[in-house]
């Protein structure tokens, strides 16, 4: 439970200021080392039962590593600020995305603003990356994203930072744990094991309800 605490209050830091290009590089540094280790570990040693949960530690491991050099690689290529306004025309740019992904997996696309909204404020972020792990546009954990991922732009590759893709496996995450049968909150707890996380999306979603009627009909 503590662990779990730290990283809600690493995360909310990390999203109030954004980590600088030299923190990123030293973090991906940091799980190469690890990785290396780990490798020689697994090297060494005779005992299968090891082997086999240092294997699991090195995919664990290199799922973080692949998210820090992938951050390094967005945050090169984007400046963001991450101000949050909801009287800017910046919540509809994605509508089109959201409206066509909305459709395919039988969900509302408010709801897809609301949380594109509330995990990255619309892809702002100057890292994309949580301190968790969780990475991309709308931040998917590398485990879940294994899982639920697609290829919505067709180009051979899920990518979470990709917008396309990201806010289609949003879709299809959503959908698969609740959205697509009307259980908004069942869908929203698996996308952040959080209450206060499930209400504030449900709050951002009314408001996209109630301010752009055009926009849904």
């Amino acid at each position: 439970m503590y662990k779990t605490f730290l990283l809600s209050i690493i995360g909310f830091l990390l999203y109030v200021f954004p980590v600088a290009a030299t923190d990123l590089h030293d973090q991906e540094q940091k799980y190469k080392r690890e990785l290396e280790e780990i490798e020689k570990q697994i090297d060494q040693t005779k005992d299968k039962e090891e082997s086999i949960e240092l294997t699991r530690k090195k995919s664990e491991i290199a799922a973080y590593k692949r998210a820090y050099s992938k951050a390094i690689e967005y945050t090169q290529e984007n400046t963001f600020t991450a101000v949050y306004n909801p009287n800017t025309s910046q919540d509809l740019q994605y509508i089109d995305l959201y409206k066509q992904a909305a459709a395919q997996y039988n969900i509302d696309w408010t709801l897809l603003a609301a949380v594109h909204d509330q995990e990255t404020n619309f892809s702002s972020h100057a890292t994309m990356i949580s301190s968790a792990g969780a990475l991309g546009h709308m931040q998917f954990m590398p485990g879940t994203w294994e899982h639920y991922g697609v290829d919505a732009n067709r180009n051979g590759k899920r990518d979470p930072f990709e917008i396309e893709d990201a806010i289609f496996s949003a879709a299809n995450y959503l959908a698969a744990t609740g959205a697509a049968k009307g259980d908004i909150k069942s869908a929203l707890w698996a996308y952040n094991h959080s209450t206060q996380y499930g209400l504030e999306v449900m709050s951002k979603q009314e408001y996209y309800k109630n301010n752009y009627q055009e926009e849904r009909e």
